[in-house]
């Protein structure tokens, strides 16, 4: 009885990926808050599931892709698309 939460997080970062996975693992449990890692292929077939709600954060023409695959399932999508970070 509440949200849940399943992280993609970018194939580009697997160090960073791999310390945030240990360190929510610590606190919360994996039906609550998972995380996912993977290549891009992972996060295509990650955007295909049934949520309740998507949201990406990345380049645009990825975040293209994600709002088509998440159309299938008319998942709502929230994107964040092609801001920078200093």
């Amino acid at each position: 009885a509440g949200n849940r939460v399943m992280l993609k997080l970018s194939e580009s970062t697997p160090a960073t990926g791999a310390l945030l996975k240990r360190l929510l693992a610590s606190v919360f449990p994996e039906d609550l808050v998972a995380v996912v890692l993977g290549e891009a292929e992972t996060g295509m077939a990650f955007s295909r599931l049934p949520f309740d709600h998507l949201l990406f954060t990345g380049a645009t023409s990825i975040g293209k892709h994600v709002m088509r695959a998440a159309a299938e399932n008319l998942t709502p999508v929230t994107l964040e698309l092609g801001g920078k970070s200093p």
